[in-house]
């Protein structure tokens, strides 16, 4: 299978959608097991995933796509997924065609997939959907905002991908990535690969466009996202085991990042 598929095309089945300005939203929902042989889209599509799990291979190599998960499929990219044994749900972004050359005529942006598993886009996602399923008066305009927000976002990623870090900051953000419940000081990274504290922080902020505290903040907020959806544990449990000392600090910064309280988002997006 090579088909070609049309703007706001999808296969599974669609639940919604929502037309403005700067594109088309749209639900689909996927029965368990289902199978998309390669295809591709005559529109590029940002998707975020919302429910359940599938395996995504793309340009001969492969990706695990679970909730919370934000992609990125340009246009004539093509790729075929392998879901698992529940019901997958995504919520999928067409941005209109002119938006999309606004961001490309100013660099080369936006024409490589790629996949991000926390972070503002997430974050970004996340919001947009809620504006989404509200739709109200000042969705519209609330929606427009948050897609622009978003494009902007991810043309900014792109810099983070083609600059490629030294060897000693990758094993620093993979440290950081396994220990993230841990409150590790400037000084404990730096001593690790015998650098300077302050150089640390800058060249992680050049490279990966956001502070230390910052990206285990997002790490953490990408794996309360993950539990909230997936299991049932109470929110001082979760609290506790991403290495906050009480839930009201977990539960500050999570509204802080998300818009939403966790108790709000596990309703929102629970699996049902």
């Amino acid at each position: 299978m090579n088909r070609i598929l049309g703007p706001g095309e999808f296969y599974g089945t669609q639940q919604r959608n929502y037309d403005t300005p700067t594109g088309r939203f749209t639900e689909m929902v996927y029965s368990p097991c289902f199978r998309i042989g390669r295809h591709a889209h005559e529109r590029a599509f940002f998707g975020f995933v919302l429910e359940g799990g599938y395996q995504e291979t793309f340009e001969q190599r492969q990706r695990e796509c679970h909730p919370c998960t934000f992609l990125f499929h340009p246009e004539g990219e093509r790729h075929s997924e392998l879901h698992y044994e529940a019901v997958v749900r995504i919520f999928c972004f067409e941005p209109a065609p002119n938006w999309l050359e606004k961001v490309r005529d100013r660099s080369s942006c936006l024409r490589e997939p790629f996949a991000s598993q926390g972070g503002p886009l997430v974050t970004l996602a996340a919001r947009l959907y809620r504006e989404f399923r509200i739709q109200d008066s000042f969705s519209p305009v609330a929606m427009e905002g948050l897609a622009l927000e978003l494009l902007a976002t991810a043309c900014r990623g792109q810099f983070e991908r083609e600059s490629k870090p030294p060897r000693w900051l990758r094993q620093i953000r993979d440290l950081l990535h396994e220990r993230f419940s841990e409150d590790l000081s400037l000084e404990e990274l730096a001593s690790q690969v015998g650098i300077h504290p302050a150089h640390l922080a800058r060249a992680f902020r050049h490279h990966y466009r956001c502070t230390v505290g910052d990206y285990v903040r997002h790490r953490r907020m990408t794996q309360a996202r993950d539990q909230l959806i997936s299991s049932d544990v109470s929110l001082s449990e979760v609290a506790q085991a991403l290495g906050y000392s009480d839930q009201s600090h977990f539960s500050n910064t999570f509204k802080r990042y998300t818009g939403m309280t966790p108790g709000q988002f596990r309703k929102e997006f629970a699996q049902r």
